[in-house]
């Protein structure tokens, strides 16, 4: 008998565990297996051969499938368990999807695509072959919006497709997916399987999706948010991350990753390359690139959007005679924009049609009961909705506090925004873009569009006919007590800005703003990333925030506060004099009560990495930790 530890993924509220079995005949590493798991059989991976153990095992039942996983998708949940400090039967659900053990009638159905020829300008065409011709594995292409990333990035795929090797692009949006899937599809080889796997395919479609990665004997193009890097790509040749700077790379509940560097880790035991496609790379990894002399393309285009635009100050209430969250310039711009036939995008990184319910006699305010922050009204299911635990209840009628009838809805979402310009402009010509809709590329370079959305709209999405832009509020970000608030702001404003003006239209621009002056507004009308980066790393080593420090974060998460609270200090008390660590904390998270838990943070950086893994470790079965958090809330 021959004996093997198998990691076991999802046996108990999504933890998985690592297992001894024996098995007659010898098995390779990485074998997906049916095993015996208490009263049923579960999936597996052969995870390493060890020595008979002192207790009696049970025998593996059999090969769930005849190709085995790649082992460097072995290696990559080794490094991450050491990286990231978690368990590897913890990763292993990143490796094997949801009824893998199934047996499926149904295969998978790939349709023919058509191609389209296309050819680089010049400047294009000079970075592909400066990125072909390099030996380093990590490029930042970091040009403008409107450069044509997507071009380049398409030629670098197609000649690792035509050399044998397949591709893997992940994207940030699943809600925008099928709209880049689309622009892709025509610019790729039509020779080339090309699959697509997000939240959106069914538990089967998904499994079809991995299965057929699995055993694929040919390049592929598999297209993806950042659960794409875990399938199983034999050959692979190019990883492309498109925006690169977005937060959703990050997985923000377990097992916590971040996409960016574990596809470096990928790319690097695949031997393949790794394009990072961003015009406003986060201030790490362009930090990253500049010491350590990583290639960045950078081509800047000519902007008229400075001397094209209008900043309104938001407390100048005299410009808001027609609407109270739509200034009489921005309703100026958007009617001179309808009059030329061209569409408009109305952007608010706010969901819904209000922000709250407020009683109007007493200040009452409605919130969620089991998050304490207030649900957004949305009107068209008539329901409060909790955007944190997403708990929803009907609106009240009266005060439970005064008993009074006058309560009222403020603030302002999309949905809100959309439907008053739909009263204005007409309701056939407004499309809200938001996480609560779905939006077709036909619907989204229709002309004579209103296009009202969140940050949906400012994340890669190519569009025709669209020269104006709206922004109703643009400090929205910069009320959150985070370190990286201004890089976000700039990052939505620089990416939004960057939507217009794309065809050789005269962009126009207004922006609603408390801060007419603020860097992260005045760098990004500029269109000067440089400006912005060396500003904001000032203050980041000021503060000693990363990128000159590693930082985690340790959530205590407890039902009553007063326990979550002692925990933390508790917590934060063992953690004193720990060498090469700086500690903050306890602070009560920004989003203090989260689905009936109370929440306290202790914040942890230092200059290396391993101090911070050997602090958290201890901690790691019982509360929520999170090596390289994308914020300090």
């Amino acid at each position: 008998m021959i004996f093997y530890e198998v990691l076991v993924p999802r046996v108990l509220n999504g933890r998985g565990c690592i297992a001894t079995y024996h098995s007659d005949q010898a098995l390779v590493l990485g074998s997906v297996v049916s095993i015996p798991f208490g009263n049923v059989d579960k999936p597996g991976i052969v995870w390493k051969k060890v020595h008979k153990p002192a207790f009696v095992t049970k025998e593996v039942r059999r090969n769930l499938y005849t190709v085995s996983l790649p082992l460097r998708s072995l290696e990559v949940i080794q490094w991450m368990s050491n990286y990231y400090a978690i368990d590897q039967s913890l990763l292993a659900q990143l490796l094997l999807p949801r009824g893998s053990e199934k047996q499926r009638k149904k295969t998978l159905a790939t349709k023919p695509r058509a191609h389209k020829a296309h050819t680089l300008r010049a400047d294009q065409a000079n970075i592909v072959a400066k990125i072909l011709s390099s030996d380093k594995q990590t490029h930042l292409l970091s040009s403008d919006t409107g450069f044509g990333k997507t071009h380049v990035y398409a030629e670098l795929i197609n000649q690792e497709l035509q050399s044998g090797r397949s591709v893997v692009v992940l994207l940030p949006e699943i809600e925008l997916s099928g709209h880049i899937h689309k622009r892709l599809s025509k610019l790729l080889l039509p020779d080339f399987e090309l699959l697509q796997y997000d939240s959106t395919l069914s538990e089967a479609e998904k499994h079809l999706v991995w299965e057929a990665v699995l055993n694929s004997e040919h390049p592929q193009i598999i297209i993806g948010p950042r659960s794409a890097l875990f399938l199983p790509v034999h050959n692979l040749g190019l990883i492309v991350i498109d925006e690169a700077h977005d937060q959703s790379y990050k997985q923000d509940t377990s097992p916590r990753y971040h996409a960016v560097p574990v596809a470096a880790k990928l790319a690097n035991l695949a031997g393949a390359k790794l394009i990072l496609a961003t015009a406003t790379p986060t201030i790490e990894d362009f930090y990253v690139a500049h010491t350590t002399n990583m290639p960045i393309h950078r081509s800047a285009k000519p902007s008229l959007i400075a001397q094209n635009s209008v900043i309104v100050d938001i407390a100048d209430r005299k410009s808001f005679s027609r609407h109270p969250y739509l200034s009489d310039q921005a309703l100026y711009a958007l009617s001179k924009a309808q009059a030329r036939g061209s569409s408009s995008i109305v952007l608010l990184n706010r969901r819904g049609t209000a922000s709250s319910e407020v009683c109007d006699d007493c200040g009452w305010i409605y919130v969620c009961p089991a998050c304490e922050t207030p649900p957004v009204y949305h009107h068209t299911q008539k329901k409060l909705l909790c955007h944190v635990c997403g708990a929803s209840s009907q609106p009240l009628v009266s005060c439970p506090d005064c008993k009074s009838a006058e309560i009222r809805f403020k603030g302002a979402g999309t949905e809100r925004i959309a439907r008053d310009l739909g009263k204005l402009f007409g309701e056939e010509v407004v499309l809200r873009i938001d996480g609560d809709t779905k939006a077709t590329a036909k619907s989204l370079n229709d002309r004579k569009n209103i296009l009202v959305g969140t940050q949906l709209l400012a994340k890669g999405v190519d569009l025709d006919h669209v020269d104006t832009l709206v922004v109703v509020s643009a400090d929205t970000a910069l009320s959150f007590p985070d370190f990286r608030a201004n890089e976000q702001t700039f990052q939505l404003l620089y990416q939004a800005i960057g939507r217009i003006g794309r065809r050789g239209q005269a962009p126009q621009l207004v922006i609603q703003t408390r801060y007419p002056s603020h860097p992260a507004l005045t760098h990004s009308l500029a269109r000067d990333y440089l400006s912005f980066y060396e500003h904001e790393l000032a203050d980041r080593k000021k503060a000693q925030f990363p990128p000159f420090t590693h930082m985690a974060k340790i959530t205590i998460a407890r039902k009553t506060d007063a326990t979550a609270k002692k925990t933390a200090l508790q917590v934060a008390d063992e953690l004193q004099g720990s060498k090469g660590l700086r500690i903050r904390g306890p602070l009560q998270a920004f989003q203090h009560k989260h689905s009936g838990t109370y929440r306290w943070n202790i914040l942890l950086y230092a200059k290396r990495r391993e101090a911070l893994r050997s602090a958290v470790l201890p901690y790691a079965k019982k509360e929520y930790i999170d090596i390289d958090p994308v914020d300090a809330l």
